[in-house]
Protein backbone atom coordinates (compact mmCIF):
# COMPACT_ATOMS: atom_id res chain seq x y z
CA UNK A 1 0.00 0.00 0.00
CA UNK A 2 1.29 3.34 -0.85
CA UNK A 3 0.74 6.82 1.17
CA UNK A 4 -0.68 9.81 -0.64
CA UNK A 5 2.98 11.74 -0.43
CA UNK A 6 4.06 8.67 -2.35
CA UNK A 7 1.50 8.24 -4.88
CA UNK A 8 2.34 12.24 -5.31
CA UNK A 9 6.12 12.31 -5.64
CA UNK A 10 5.12 9.56 -8.58
CA UNK A 11 2.73 11.42 -10.41
CA UNK A 12 5.03 14.69 -10.52
CA UNK A 13 7.83 12.72 -11.50
CA UNK A 14 5.84 10.92 -14.38
CA UNK A 15 4.56 14.24 -15.39
CA UNK A 16 7.98 15.49 -14.86
CA UNK A 17 9.34 12.50 -17.19
CA UNK A 18 6.87 12.88 -19.77
CA UNK A 19 7.96 16.96 -20.00
CA UNK A 20 11.43 15.66 -20.25
CA UNK A 21 10.98 12.85 -22.75
CA UNK A 22 8.74 15.54 -24.76
CA UNK A 23 11.98 18.18 -24.92
CA UNK A 24 14.56 15.16 -25.71
CA UNK A 25 12.77 14.85 -28.93
CA UNK A 26 13.21 18.78 -30.02
CA UNK A 27 16.86 19.71 -30.24
CA UNK A 28 17.29 23.21 -30.72
CA UNK A 29 20.12 24.24 -33.76
CA UNK A 30 22.75 26.29 -33.12
CA UNK A 31 21.88 28.98 -36.21
CA UNK A 32 18.75 28.82 -38.04
CA UNK A 33 17.64 30.62 -40.72
CA UNK A 34 14.91 33.59 -41.70
CA UNK A 35 13.63 36.07 -43.88
CA UNK A 36 12.17 39.47 -43.84
CA UNK A 37 9.31 40.53 -46.23
CA UNK A 38 11.44 41.66 -49.14
CA UNK A 39 13.12 37.49 -49.00
CA UNK A 40 16.52 38.95 -47.63
CA UNK A 41 17.87 35.66 -45.24
CA UNK A 42 19.47 36.35 -42.46
CA UNK A 43 21.27 33.64 -39.84
CA UNK A 44 20.47 34.08 -36.31
CA UNK A 45 21.50 32.87 -33.36
CA UNK A 46 19.71 29.09 -31.51
CA UNK A 47 20.84 30.15 -28.54
CA UNK A 48 21.67 33.71 -26.90
CA UNK A 49 23.67 35.07 -24.02
CA UNK A 50 22.03 34.90 -20.08
CA UNK A 51 22.18 38.77 -20.41
CA UNK A 52 20.23 38.78 -23.74
CA UNK A 53 17.72 35.76 -22.27
CA UNK A 54 17.14 37.96 -18.89
CA UNK A 55 15.70 40.65 -21.49
CA UNK A 56 14.27 38.79 -23.58
CA UNK A 57 12.43 36.94 -20.60
CA UNK A 58 11.20 40.34 -19.55
CA UNK A 59 9.74 41.17 -22.20
CA UNK A 60 7.40 38.07 -22.64
CA UNK A 61 6.66 38.42 -18.69
CA UNK A 62 4.16 40.88 -20.19
CA UNK A 63 1.93 37.93 -21.50
CA UNK A 64 1.27 36.74 -18.21
CA UNK A 65 -1.74 39.48 -18.54
CA UNK A 66 -3.07 37.64 -21.27
CA UNK A 67 -5.67 35.05 -21.18
CA UNK A 68 -4.83 31.44 -23.15
CA UNK A 69 -7.21 29.87 -25.09
CA UNK A 70 -7.03 25.83 -24.00
CA UNK A 71 -6.47 25.29 -27.59
CA UNK A 72 -2.99 26.29 -27.33
CA UNK A 73 -1.75 23.53 -25.54
CA UNK A 74 -2.97 21.31 -27.86
CA UNK A 75 -1.27 23.13 -30.61
CA UNK A 76 2.46 23.09 -28.75
CA UNK A 77 2.18 19.43 -28.61
CA UNK A 78 2.72 19.34 -32.31
CA UNK A 79 6.58 20.43 -31.31
CA UNK A 80 7.85 22.62 -33.53
CA UNK A 81 5.88 23.29 -36.42
CA UNK A 82 3.05 23.54 -33.65
CA UNK A 83 4.34 25.81 -31.31
CA UNK A 84 5.09 28.34 -33.88
CA UNK A 85 0.98 28.19 -35.09
CA UNK A 86 0.40 28.32 -31.90
CA UNK A 87 2.38 31.40 -31.48
CA UNK A 88 0.91 33.22 -34.30
CA UNK A 89 -2.02 32.40 -33.25
CA UNK A 90 -1.80 34.29 -29.67
CA UNK A 91 -0.52 37.32 -31.93
CA UNK A 92 -4.22 38.23 -32.78
CA UNK A 93 -4.10 40.06 -29.40
CA UNK A 94 -1.68 43.54 -29.59
CA UNK A 95 -0.16 42.91 -26.15
CA UNK A 96 1.42 39.35 -27.49
CA UNK A 97 2.62 40.31 -30.92
CA UNK A 98 3.81 43.72 -28.69
CA UNK A 99 5.95 41.11 -26.56
CA UNK A 100 6.80 38.89 -29.25
CA UNK A 101 8.37 41.74 -31.40
CA UNK A 102 10.16 43.45 -28.37
CA UNK A 103 11.83 40.54 -27.87
CA UNK A 104 12.71 39.23 -30.63
CA UNK A 105 14.13 43.16 -31.14
CA UNK A 106 16.35 41.94 -27.74
CA UNK A 107 17.24 38.89 -29.41
CA UNK A 108 18.38 39.65 -32.70
CA UNK A 109 19.22 43.02 -32.86
CA UNK A 110 21.16 42.61 -35.82
CA UNK A 111 18.94 41.05 -38.20
CA UNK A 112 16.15 43.72 -37.32
CA UNK A 113 18.56 46.62 -37.83
CA UNK A 114 19.12 45.70 -41.20
CA UNK A 115 15.80 44.89 -42.67
CA UNK A 116 14.79 47.93 -41.12
CA UNK A 117 17.88 49.38 -43.33
CA UNK A 118 16.22 47.40 -46.68
CA UNK A 119 13.12 48.94 -45.78
CA UNK A 120 14.31 51.96 -45.70
CA UNK A 121 16.44 52.40 -48.79
CA UNK A 122 12.89 50.64 -50.18
CA UNK A 123 10.70 53.70 -49.07
CA UNK A 124 9.13 51.86 -46.57
CA UNK A 125 8.03 53.51 -43.52
CA UNK A 126 9.01 50.02 -41.55
CA UNK A 127 9.56 51.23 -37.30
CA UNK A 128 10.04 47.93 -35.76
CA UNK A 129 10.58 44.05 -36.44
CA UNK A 130 6.89 43.71 -37.03
CA UNK A 131 7.04 46.22 -40.11
CA UNK A 132 9.56 43.72 -41.33
CA UNK A 133 9.74 40.14 -40.25
CA UNK A 134 6.59 37.73 -40.53
CA UNK A 135 5.01 36.24 -37.08
CA UNK A 136 6.20 33.01 -37.79
CA UNK A 137 9.89 34.15 -38.49
CA UNK A 138 10.38 35.93 -35.69
CA UNK A 139 8.49 33.38 -33.33
CA UNK A 140 10.64 30.38 -35.30
CA UNK A 141 13.30 32.94 -34.28
CA UNK A 142 12.70 32.74 -30.33
CA UNK A 143 11.66 29.30 -29.99
CA UNK A 144 14.86 27.72 -29.89
CA UNK A 145 16.01 29.46 -26.67
CA UNK A 146 12.50 28.47 -25.24
CA UNK A 147 13.38 24.88 -26.02
CA UNK A 148 16.89 24.87 -25.14
CA UNK A 149 15.59 26.68 -21.74
CA UNK A 150 12.79 24.02 -21.36
CA UNK A 151 14.98 20.90 -21.92
CA UNK A 152 17.30 22.11 -19.42
CA UNK A 153 14.78 23.09 -17.03
CA UNK A 154 12.79 19.74 -17.42
CA UNK A 155 15.62 17.60 -16.72
CA UNK A 156 17.23 19.51 -13.61
CA UNK A 157 13.83 19.33 -12.61
CA UNK A 158 13.54 15.79 -13.29
CA UNK A 159 16.53 14.83 -11.15
CA UNK A 160 15.70 16.93 -8.11
CA UNK A 161 12.48 14.97 -7.91
CA UNK A 162 12.89 12.79 -5.11
CA UNK A 163 11.49 8.66 -6.01
CA UNK A 164 8.87 7.49 -4.22
CA UNK A 165 9.75 4.82 -2.09
CA UNK A 166 8.88 1.36 -2.82
CA UNK A 167 5.52 -0.05 -1.84
CA UNK A 168 5.31 -2.17 1.28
Amino acid sequence: MTTPAADAASKTKAALDGIRDLFETLVPPATLQISDVYGNTYTVRGRIPARTQILVMRELDRLMEVQVDPAMGQALAGGIAGAVRAVVTACSDPRVLSALVEAFAVAHPGAVESALGVARANGDPANDAADVFGLEEMAAALLPFFVALAKRTSTTLASAVPSAPPNR
